[in-house]
């Protein structure tokens, strides 16, 4: 009868420390997915140029123009706002 016990015991323990596991996992799948939408939420990126014109006003940063590629080039204005946690890019109109 004891060694009966044991074995509830046993299979309960191994219980309680899957169901353990299980629920670390799936806090830990919550938590990558708050992550991917607190950081990858930026839908604007200026394309990479050389050539542009750029000044700090206050705690932004604004970006003018520049050469894209051998024959593109552009006159968009955008900044960074720099008191924000997350840099998110902004087009100036």
């Amino acid at each position: 009868m004891a060694l009966s016990k044991l074995f509830l015991n046993a299979n309960n323990n191994n219980k309680e420390k899957e169901n353990h596991i299980i629920k670390m996992f799936y806090n830990l799948r919550i938590i990558i997915i708050l992550c991917y939408f607190l950081v990858v939420t930026d839908a604007f990126t200026p394309k990479g140029r050389i050539g542009h014109s750029t000044v700090l006003v206050g705690k932004k940063i604004y970006f003018v123009g520049g050469k894209l590629t051998n024959a593109e080039y552009s006159n968009e204005t955008f900044y960074l706002d720099l008191s924000q946690h997350l840099f998110n890019w902004r087009t100036y109109e």
